[in-house]
């Protein structure tokens, strides 16, 4: 029978509850078989419970969370009884709370099913519990120096002492054990393991015994005797749960064939261990095997960002960076300077695209084989994509092959052109947007003849095209570098003579249109099969300008040409520059002005004439746009404009041509939406691919100046730029020789398009950074006979850059 005053409750009736004035066993069967909930408050035995019922036990706060159910004898044989409940109570299972109504503080127990066992202390742990003896804290040994109600005080091997709950504790040896005694079992010199074999023998002899035995019966079977040391060794052996489980009061053996596969995986994990260190001990050596090249393979996907976590990184206790992971890949000679990380990173693909070896469609062109074209370009360029033809008459013809004649809208070809966006040129090589065999069936002059999409147009004298025309074409084309075409401007040849004349001509028509002429030094870098960086600065020549130029009129008539037929079209466009920042106004100044209630209207843009005012107006440009709508470009001083002459290697021009061959054929046009959707997918990734073009020529370049560390030039001043008033000057400068910008500390004062001599300091390959400094001597303004006569003895040998982040410049051809 329930001691009177005992109280339950059902959660089901939410009632409020009851007192038992009479036995348990009728009313607890009859009614509360599902689940109720007992508020202790006098000393009682759990001996009463029916051993024939099936029941949930739950002493909680709240009555939602549903108890798990167990057979009555489950709960006998759990509680390990005799067990009271003013035992129970002394170990406080759930917080304080009072009863309704009542007002009084309760302490409520909660018995748990099979999900979360019971833990209550049981009365051999109760009397072995005493001062000084040995106690397994969640793992660590402890020694207890105090006994409360509730909780006990243990040392632990730190030194440290903490107040913890009896249920928390494990007895291990009972004592008498000091407290710089414990301290012993967790120093690197104990021997706080069992040896296999011993483990191995008294498992056999445990395996035998047909009853439990006692952790202090396991350590004499083991080490013949038991000490404070040997208890804990002993009981670690049963916490690994290999050979042994149980408690320290009951230890039982593991079956065979459950002991046979734990030391496997046992064994498996020790040498995987081993195996770990001696790699780990082989990487900080810096002396790596080549089998350790398989482990480090996750630091390679992590230094090319194709992954964020490396365990390698990880277990050496390194952070998990790209940077990291390529500083380690250099120092352990598993990666050399020539490994270039950025196109990797950037998303440039690996391998060049394969297949469209396809004939061409037997269709009428107009054969414009009699006419001499041009295709000038690049010293041993691989994909020329126009050529040029200007008669005696006036009449120019832009010749663009015609890449849509084999890669029309949904093809594989215009597939895989779509998803690599443009021809990626990195100083190890082009990556090409199309395959090797549509190239070298379209590229002009690569055959014979050539198949090509022409525009015709005559340039008035007002500078506007007139009598614009494209159609389906076959042509002769002669190639010729840049090198070769100024060399014959400069002889007089007669049909490039013409062609500069015409070039000049709408030159002069976008300036007064106010162009914006930069002309920046540029420098091609290059690298070899062998390695070797070759850095060669790009001429500023006459036949470079007139081909710009040419390429600018087939663009404004191509989309002169489809504005007058409707046909849906891509214009490039470009807002003029913005207006220049007060310094009052600039970021850090603490001077900064109200903004003027009504913005003052645009000022006219002067043509930059200095290599200053280029850098200062370089900085206002804004950003180009590609819509469907026409636009002013202001940066070209065209009215419409669209890129259509770079098929081969550029999408956007792909989706045009494919547009006009749509409607010269009579084929259905694609929509303005889907044009400009395609052309968003396409800009979204070509700014990684080009990201990719400047930091592995920023790469190769760094490469080169380690290999030149007593490299020096001359620079020319562009700008300054300062932190904060009381920061040094930083220069900013423009190295002609090598086409660069760089930051550099000042030694003397230097004013604008002056020139100053710059010597490399240092490389930082990691960073993509290199140190200048001022070597103060000479100066001379930029653009006087001295200066160009001074810099014309200069070998243009290479090149690079910065205290900061490097930046390279590019020409603008459109």
């Amino acid at each position: 029978c329930l001691a009177p005053g005992l109280q339950w409750r059902c959660p089901a009736d939410r009632g409020m509850p009851a007192r038992c004035r009479h036995g348990l066993r009728d009313s607890f069967h009859e009614k509360y078989h599902e689940c109720f909930f007992l508020h202790c408050r006098f000393f009682c035995f759990l001996s009463f419970v029916p051993p024939s019922t099936s029941f949930s036990v739950g002493f909680h706060t709240s009555p939602v969370r549903a108890p798990q159910t167990l057979p009555a004898e489950s709960f006998v044989t759990r509680l390990a009884a005799p067990c009271n409940l003013r035992t129970a109570e002394c170990f406080s299972f759930a917080p304080q709370h009072r009863l309704g109504g009542g007002g009084r503080s309760q302490r409520s127990l909660l018995l748990r099913g099979k999900c979360s066992p019971l833990h209550l202390v049981s009365a051999a742990t109760l009397q072995s519990l005493q001062k000084d003896c040995l106690v397994d804290f969640k793992g660590v040994p402890a020694v207890v120096s105090d006994i409360a109600k509730v909780k006990a005080e243990v040392q632990l091997p730190n030194g440290k002492s903490k107040k913890v709950k009896l249920t928390d504790l494990e007895v291990i040896f009972p004592g008498p054990v000091r407290s710089w005694e414990v301290a012993e079992l967790v120093s690197e010199d104990s021997v706080n393991f069992v040896p296999p074999d011993a483990a191995e023998e008294a498992y056999m002899w445990v395996q035998d015994e047909p009853d439990s035995v006692t952790l202090d019966d396991l350590a004499c079977i083991i080490w013949g005797d038991t000490t404070f040391k040997t208890a804990w060794a002993t009981w670690k052996l049963v916490q690994e749960d290999t050979f042994f489980h149980g408690s320290p009061e009951a230890i039982q053996a593991h079956p065979r064939e459950r002991v046979d596969a734990q030391v496997a995986a046992k064994e498996a994990r020790e040498k995987e261990e081993a195996d770990r260190q001696a790699f780990a001990k082989r990487i900080k050596n810096l002396k790596p095997t080549k089998a350790d090249r398989v482990v480090l393979k996750d630091v390679e996907n992590i230094a090319l960002m194709k992954s964020e976590t490396s365990s390698v990184l990880k277990d050496l206790g390194m952070a998990q960076t790209p940077d990291v992971a390529l500083k380690l890949l250099l120092d352990l000679g598993v990666w050399t300077e020539n490994d270039n990380p950025w196109a990797a990173r950037c998303g440039v693909p690996e391998e060049p695209p394969t297949g469209g070896k396809q004939a061409l469609p037997q269709e009428e062109r107009e054969d414009l084989t009699h006419l001499t074209a041009f295709a000038i370009d690049d010293q041993g360029s691989a994909d020329p994509d126009d050529a040029i033809t200007c008669l005696e008459d006036g009449t120019c013809w832009v010749h663009v092959a015609d890449v849509s004649a084999l890669a029309g809208p949904g093809s594989d070809v215009d597939v895989e052109a779509r998803q690599r966006v443009t021809t990626v040129y990195l100083p190890q090589g082009p990556m090409p947007m199309l395959p090797d065999a549509v190239t070298e069936e379209l590229g002009m002059g690569l055959r014979e003849v050539s198949p090509a999409l022409s525009f015709s147009f005559r340039l008035s004298d007002e500078g506007e095209l007139e009598d614009i025309k494209v159609c389906k074409s076959l042509v002769k084309v002669t190639r010729l570098s840049y090198e070769e075409a100024a060399r014959r401007l400069d002889e007089g040849d007669e049909e490039l003579g013409r062609m500069e004349a015409v070039a000049d001509r709408f030159r002069d028509v976008r300036m007064e249109s106010g162009a914006l002429g930069f002309n920046f030094p540029d420098a091609k870098v290059s690298v070899d099969a062998e390695g070797e960086v070759t850095i060669t600065s790009i001429p500023d020549l006459r036949s470079m300008d007139m081909v710009t130029e040419f390429m600018l009129m087939a663009g404004a008539a191509a989309s002169n040409f489809a504005e007058e037929q409707g046909i849906p079209f891509l214009f490039s466009s470009q807002d003029p520059p913005a207006d220049p920042v007060p310094p009052q106004q600039k970021k850090g100044n603490k001077a900064v002005q109200k903004p003027p209630k009504k913005a003052p209207p645009p000022q006219p843009v002067k043509a930059p004439s200095t290599l200053s005012e280029m850098f200062e107006l370089r900085r206002r440009l804004s950003r180009s746009m590609i819509k469907c709508t026409p636009g002013f470009h202001s940066s070209l001083g065209m009215p419409l404009y669209s890129q259509v002459t770079s098929p081969l290697r550029r999408y956007g021009d792909l989706l045009l041509h494919q547009q006009l061959r749509s409607f010269l054929d009579g084929n259905p046009l694609r929509e303005a939406q889907e044009l400009e959707e395609q052309v968003k997918v396409v800009e979204e990734r070509i700014g990684g691919l080009k990201k990719a073009e400047r930091m592995s020529k920023q790469w190769y370049t760094l490469v080169w100046l380690l290999r030149n560390p007593n490299w020096q030039g001359d620079a020319v001043c562009v700008g300054f730029w300062q932190a904060r008033p009381s920061s040094p000057r930083i220069a900013q400068v423009l190295i002609p020789e090598l086409g660069l910008f760089a930051n550099v500390k000042m030694r003397e004062d230097v004013k604008k398009d002056e020139y100053m001599t710059v010597k490399l300091r240092g490389v930082r390959l990691i960073d993509l950074r290199a140190d200048w400094t001022h070597i103060a001597e000479e100066k001379m303004l930029y653009g006087t006979e001295e200066a160009e006569e001074h810099a014309n003895l200069k070998a243009f040998r290479s090149r690079k850059n910065v205290g900061t982040r490097m930046f390279t410049t590019t020409k603008r051809q459109g």
